[in-house]
């Protein structure tokens, strides 16, 4: 298994080879989190997905 970067707890996910780490701000409030905040998210439906083009 490959090793994790730091200070980072890594665990498996899944049958996936590849392992995940909690972010920095998991570990201290006063650290910088890479996930955007609540008020950031929308409610309404994306409507997303391949395009199909005519021939």
């Amino acid at each position: 298994m490959a090793r994790c970067p730091g200070l980072f707890r890594c665990r498996p996910v899944g049958r996936q080879q590849s392992p995940t780490f909690d972010p920095s701000c998991a570990y201290d409030d006063r650290w910088a989190c890479p996930l955007a905040p609540a008020e950031n998210r929308v409610d309404a439906p994306i409507v997303a997905g391949e395009l199909t083009y005519h021939d």
